[in-house]
């Protein structure tokens, strides 16, 4: 049986009053032999209780959950914890689709994320499901609809995305125009995958906010749970780790980088092969003199 810390505290207390009672017990005796066994023997469980408690109390903080429970539907979650974004260094956003994102982020009045990015130095990187991957077959299927239905989302994605490359485009240079180099620039990166992501991931700095893709209900239905760096590994390095295993992987991602922006004097970049070959050159060519 493992004891947790309130236990092991609970026995220690219980040890220095054992030992307390013995020295009692040692004053009141009459021969000097008991007298001097009963105080050693109190003195050890004062000493001994007392040593352990204080390295207990002292020494080791009280252990908090790796993972915790933040809404039973990720539907229902604090709208608050994805205003976050707004406040943090690194933020990663990884998942099946991000197409709310992509919205959030064009309705910005303000533009708050394009200047984290140009003045600020956030390192911004997101990350969706290609439309041909074989996976948005099944995933469909858990999600209650259409396998059609979820390509076109992935596809408006894109289109969602080309859009935000246009804002980012004509910021930088306004900016560049203005200030010259941008010695503050963070950087972005958009990419595709084809594998399946196991996983949705809201990272903002230390906290990693995730849910698990089920078979049996949609991504919104199902639990958002938050784990957060701490000194030793856990749950965070874990999840940290699966997301950068995509990101990282050059050989097989390299050509699914949608949009790039990572050098200061560098204009945001696009890959116009992969957008050409999704939505077709001309509807390109098209979108693009409509922005």
């Amino acid at each position: 049986m493992k004891l947790d810390r309130r236990h092991i505290l609970l026995v220690n207390v219980l040890l220095i009053a054992i030992g307390v009672i013995f020295l009692l017990w040692a004053i009141i005796a009459v021969q000097t032999n008991g007298k001097i066994f009963l105080e050693a023997i109190g003195i050890g469980l004062i000493a001994a209780g007392g040593v352990n408690f204080i390295d207990k109390f002292f020494s080791e903080k009280e252990k908090e959950d790796d993972i915790k429970l933040v809404s039973p539907q990720r539907s229902d979650a604090d709208p608050l914890i994805y205003m976050t974004k707004y406040r943090a260094k690194k933020v990663d956003i990884f998942g099946v689709s991000v197409t709310e994102v992509f919205n959030e982020f064009l309705n910005d009045q303000g533009e708050d994320i394009v200047d984290r990015v140009f003045s600020h130095r956030l390192r911004l990187r997101m990350v969706f499901v290609h439309p041909d991957a074989d996976f948005l077959n099944q995933r469909a299927g858990e999600d209650h609809i259409s396998a059609e239905e979820l390509r076109n989302r992935q596809l408006n994605s894109i289109k969602l995305a080309i859009r935000f490359y246009k804002k980012l485009l004509d910021e930088y240079n306004l900016r560049v125009k203005k200030k010259g180099k941008m010695s503050k620039m963070g950087s972005l990166e958009i990419l595709l995958i084809k594998a399946c992501p196991y996983v949705s991931i809201y990272r903002v700095d230390n906290k990693i906010y995730w849910g698990l893709y089920a078979s049996h209900k949609s991504g919104t239905e199902s639990p958002l749970f938050l784990s957060e760096k701490r000194e030793e590994t856990g749950m965070f390095d874990f999840i940290k780790e699966h997301y950068y295993t995509h990101v990282n992987n050059k050989e097989r991602f390299d050509d699914l980088h949608l949009i790039k922006m990572t050098l200061r004097d560098r204009e945001p970049y696009l890959n116009r092969n992969l957008v050409d070959h999704l939505l077709g050159k001309d509807n390109v060519d098209a979108f693009l003199s409509q922005l």
